[in-house]
């Protein structure tokens, strides 16, 4: 999968620019694994421009549109997890997303 398709979307608005998985990874090659990304990708996307109008629904809306964020957050999850058990993540990008994360709830690393 070419760096382009990889960092479509993820990296616009997060100011993470590092790639998420190591340069080369044979697992990312795979195209069920590609349209798998695309997907999910393509549906976060959406869920968030769909969010844009949040503040104007009802509280059951709300309530679907929260149930659908963490749907998606736990597909990102098992996602992301595979390739942390094949030794595929790029430490720079986990470290890009890491420290900021810890630094809002005041966690320092040692």
């Amino acid at each position: 999968m070419s760096s382009q398709i990889m960092s479509q979307g993820m990296m616009s608005s997060s100011g993470v620019t590092a790639l998420p998985f190591k340069e080369g990874s044979k697992a990312i090659q795979s195209p069920v694994v590609q349209e798998e990304f695309r997907q999910m990708v393509a549906e976060h996307k959406s869920l968030v421009k769909l969010g844009e109008g949040y503040g104007k629904w009802d509280r059951t809306g709300k309530l679907m549109y929260i149930d659908q964020m963490e749907a998606i957050e736990d597909r990102w999850g098992i996602f992301m997890k595979r390739f942390e058990l094949m030794g595929e993540m790029n430490p720079e990008f986990v470290l890009q997303v890491t420290v900021p994360f810890f630094s809002s709830l005041r966690v320092a690393r040692s």
